[in-house]
């Protein structure tokens, strides 16, 4: 009888144990969902300032120019951003990380350390990287699920950052030097519109907009001004709600025009001017503005807008060229 009483009772009290870890486990839940919201804002703010965001494996470790504990990083995987898997890059933190250890790195370049042992630099946009352990992420002493970080990263990538507004040029010089690319290119591919996210800066706020969006593919010809080479594909955005956002550049007055924006077709040739995206991690291009970023090649004419009042008196690409060659700086 003693035995089946004590029996009895180890087992209520595994049930009591049981029920306590079960409600411990669901608080711990409970507050997880709590910061959530939190948690996935500090990770956009932190996307949105990065160049690029990586998995890493910490090789190696030294002091750099500015005598800061410094890590030697081998890229895994690229989350985001313009870096190449399997190339190390050197970055400071101020918390001892361990080697062959991964973690999750979101950082900035550092432009002004360019002479390390031929490897990139590049700041981290909190003191520390973010501590992944097989399915979880640790966030600010947060944990949320990898998978859930992974998606969130995704969604931040599909989202084309944009400027608030473009700038219309009156001038030859003026629209040569405000233009990264200049160059003859292709039209390889103009898929069908569809909705895309887009991001700009309006009064120190993000906000986010669906345009009806075409990603125009550009094959190179021929570079006039910028890094372009023959046979380079261009992602182009070809959105032409964003002709409501051009204004001209010495008044910054609203650009209005009776003429439509010049819309491109597929195997035609034209003359490019475009800008990269502000942000680093998009690889996508637009046009300088809705009506000045690119005009019809035929042979050796040009078809100039009647909305392009700046190039408007060019009639041949030869003449063109050589004017704006005359206007790079």
């Amino acid at each position: 009888m003693i035995i089946k009483a004590i029996k009895k009772v180890i087992g209520l009290m595994l049930v009591v144990i049981m029920l306590i870890s079960l409600c411990s486990s669901r608080d711990t839940y409970s507050v997880s969902k709590d910061y959530a919201k939190l948690v996935f804002e500090d990770i956009k703010r932190q996307y949105r300032l990065s160049d690029a965001v990586i998995t890493g494996l910490c090789v190696d470790e030294h002091i750099n120019a500015y005598g800061e504990q410094c890590y030697d990083i081998l890229i895994q995987s690229v989350i985001a951003g313009k870096v190449e898997v399997g190339d190390i890059i050197h970055c400071p933190s101020s918390e001892q990380l361990q080697r062959e250890q991964t973690y999750i790195f979101c950082i900035s370049l550092n432009s002004e350390l360019d002479f390390s042992e031929n490897a990139l630099n590049y700041n981290l946009l909190s003191s520390a990287p973010i501590k992944n352990s097989g399915d979880l992420v640790e966030w600010n002493s947060t944990h949320i699920l990898y998978s859930d970080f992974i998606d969130e990263m995704k969604s931040l990538n599909s989202v084309i950052t944009v400027p608030s507004r473009f700038y219309y040029y009156n001038e030859l010089n003026d629209l040569v030097n405000n233009c990264e690319e200049i160059f003859i290119g292709k039209v390889i591919r103009t898929p069908a519109p569809g909705k895309m996210n887009f991001r700009s800066e309006q009064n120190g706020s993000s906000v986010e907009n669906m345009l009806e969006t075409s990603i125009v593919t550009v094959r190179a010809l021929g570079s006039i001004k910028g890094k372009f080479s023959y046979g380079d594909e261009i992602r182009l955005v070809n959105a032409s709600e964003l002709a409501n956002s051009v204004v001209f550049s010495d008044t910054l007055s609203p650009v209005t025009m009776s003429y439509p924006v010049s819309h491109m077709s597929v195997g035609s040739i034209y003359l490019f001017f475009l800008n990269p995206s502000i942000d680093s991690k998009n690889d996508y291009y637009f046009d300088v503005n809705a009506f000045q970023g690119h005009i019809m090649i035929v042979n050796d004419n040009l078809i100039v807008s009647a909305s392009n009042l700046t190039l408007y008196k060019f009639n041949t690409l030869t003449e063109l060229v050589s004017e704006i060659k005359m206007n790079v700086y």
